[in-house]
């Protein structure tokens, strides 16, 4: 889905149930993304380990941390779903502290004070409204404003869903 107008993204953000003032964005930032700006789409397992290996952010980690210069291939069988979350964006960027989880799947993570970008590793992964993986879901595929690094704006979700790796 690729969406250019803030029209447009405050179409998809009702359909999730927020407002363009609940997402604390102004309607002219919302206004900024262009027509071609492609919708997020998973990134490969070697632009995570890229990222987490260059960034600056504080990454917290949810259980055991993935190594950024010696993870898993893509084709090995322990590759697991990697999520990695921020609570606040600006502009096109995510701002540091992020949270990580890299694991399995078939699990639900439940954020307090609201998720503004999601990474991930599956276009499955999912994230919802409401604690639980209850709400309004969408999946990372669909993702309609993209931003710096492979990240969505998720504006105040509460919850993500990594399913269980096939």
């Amino acid at each position: 889905m690729q969406l250019g107008t803030a029209a447009g993204h405050i179409a998809v953000l009702s359909a999730i149930g927020m407002s363009a003032a609940a997402t604390g964005v102004p309607a002219v930032a919302l206004a900024s993304f262009e027509t071609s700006h492609k919708a997020s789409s998973a990134v490969s397992r070697a632009e995570l380990l890229h990222w987490l290996a260059t960034t600056d952010f504080e990454v917290n980690w949810i259980g055991e941390p993935i190594n950024p210069l010696g993870g898993p291939s893509e084709d090995s069988p322990d590759a697991s779903t990697t999520v990695v979350w921020c609570m606040s964006a600006s502009g096109n960027d995510c701002i540091s502290p992020c949270n990580a989880y890299s694991g399995p799947g078939n699990i639900c993570i439940t954020q307090q004070g609201g998720i503004d970008c999601l990474l991930s590793t599956s276009d499955e992964v999912t994230y919802c409204t409401a604690n639980s993986c209850g709400g309004t879901c969408l999946r990372f595929a669909d993702c309609p404003v993209s931003l710096n690094h492979g990240f969505c704006f998720t504006p105040n979700i509460s919850s993500i869903l990594v399913p269980s790796v096939i």
